[in-house]
């Protein structure tokens, strides 16, 4: 699910977050085919990076072509992540799917995606496969300029 609006409050974002939508766009005039191309990323589940490979039961992540053990809490994590192909996770459902409760200190999640972008991204100061949406969540999203 996509949602469009011209204004949106951190509120609003989240609330749609959790009606189901994996992306908000507020970005000005979206044209109908930039429309459709999210769409067809949102559906086909290329919205995830294609040098980027989970695999759950072996509990690695495969990032430009270099395998990494995960703990058992990481795998949780991005199997949360990968099952919202490509759309943002909020704070608390991750907090609620891995740790079990959405009261949990938020920093154990931030140091949780900081193991992993120092494993995964090739520049974990300026991440390109785990990233945030400030007071909202987290995505697995596509590599700049890896296009369609």
């Amino acid at each position: 699910m996509l949602a469009l609006s011209s204004i949106a409050r951190k509120a609003q974002r989240i609330a749609a977050l959790h009606q189901g939508v994996h992306e908000f766009l507020t970005t000005g005039p979206i044209t109908p085919d930039e429309f459709a191309a999210r769409l067809v990323l949102l559906a086909t589940g290329r919205a995830l990076p294609a040098s980027l490979k989970f695999d759950a039961l072996d509990r690695k992540v495969v990032a430009s072509g270099e395998a990494h053990s995960l703990s058992e809490r990481e795998t949780a994590l991005m199997q949360v992540l990968f099952e919202a192909c490509g759309g943002f996770v909020t704070h608390d459902r991750l907090l609620e799917r891995v740790w079990g409760s959405p009261d949990v200190d938020r920093q154990n999640l931030r140091v949780a995606i900081n193991r992993l972008r120092k494993r995964i991204e090739p520049e974990p100061d300026m991440p390109r496969y785990l990233l945030a949406e400030p007071a909202i969540g987290y995505r697995i999203g596509r590599p700049q300029g890896d296009h369609i």
